[in-house]
């Protein structure tokens, strides 16, 4: 069981009760509960290298048409292949268009605004 606190009503997110680092398994990876760490900068990433950080995304991409896919819409993507099987979670796809449109606008998340 892991202790939780009250919402932040300045933060409008959980106030910090970590205090040593936990990693967590789940069905489909980890889960890393780290004191400190609020929030994860992910701006330093090249919009063009994101795929990389996605391993399934990653593994599919050698098989896609273009060396350089980014899984948007060109011809031949095997991850767009492979989601509409199924193989691939749409959930992480989605995940990976919000990241990419992020780094593209170079835009802060609103979490970091407040």
């Amino acid at each position: 069981n892991q202790a939780t606190g009250a919402i932040s009503t300045a933060l409008n997110r959980g106030k910090h009760t970590t205090r040593q680092v936990k990693l967590f398994k789940n069905a489909s990876g980890f889960i890393a509960d780290t004191p400190g760490f609020s929030a994860i900068d992910l701006f330093k990433i090249k919009v063009d290298e994101l795929g990389n950080y996605f391993y399934d995304l990653k593994d599919a991409s050698v098989k896609c048409k273009f060396r350089r896919c980014q899984h948007i819409k060109e011809p031949g993507c095997e991850v767009k292949k492979l989601i509409e099987e199924g193989k691939i979670a749409k959930s992480r796809y989605d995940s990976y268009l919000k990241i990419r449109q992020e780094i593209s606008e170079n835009r802060m998340p609103e979490y970091l605004k407040k």
